[in-house]
């Protein structure tokens, strides 16, 4: 890395088998790897959170539940910051269960989202929104791209 800061990507994804996002999940990941060996980050990990979680139940008390919750205030409290809306990323849902009258509120995750840290500081998180256009995870890694010197991003994605 040419700068100071150390530059890590976090991939967060539903699965590693994914029907509808293979291809895409794929190219993704493809191109942590090559920007690692670029040397264009540092590092990159990769972390399977699921479908959805149920910020109420037991199950949002777990270590694994808390992490999850964690993760998405901080994304939030970064967008808040940073004038960004990720209110199309986390789908929240208020479920009332006719059959056992239980009600909950669950959070629907993205297929895939990507947060870009700068040592410890969170500084980019895809998709989201800025003033209303959006910002794709393509987008970022064609940023990151563009510091190296062979192209990772297919053809007709553009970088900011």
């Amino acid at each position: 890395m040419t700068n100071q800061s150390e530059t890590r990507l976090e991939l967060y994804v539903r699965s590693l088998a994914p029907g509808v996002a293979r291809e895409q999940q794929d190219r993704v990941i493809a191109q942590l790897k090559n920007l690692k060996d670029a040397a264009a980050i540092d590092d990159y990990t990769i972390e399977v959170w699921g479908k959805e979680v149920c910020a109420t139940t037991e199950a949002a008390r777990t270590d694994t539940g808390k992490q999850v919750l964690e993760k998405i205030a901080e994304l939030e409290q970064w967008a808040a910051q940073n004038d960004r809306s990720l209110s199309s990323v986390f789908e929240v849902q208020e479920i009332d269960s006719t059959i056992t009258g239980d009600q909950y509120t669950s959070i629907v995750l993205p297929l895939m989202v990507l947060a870009e840290y700068h040592d410890d500081d969170l500084v980019g998180v895809a998709p989201c929104a800025y003033e209303g256009a959006p910002v794709t995870i393509d987008e970022i890694l064609a940023t990151l791209d563009e510091q190296t010197d062979r192209p990772l991003i297919a053809a007709g994605h553009a970088g900011q």
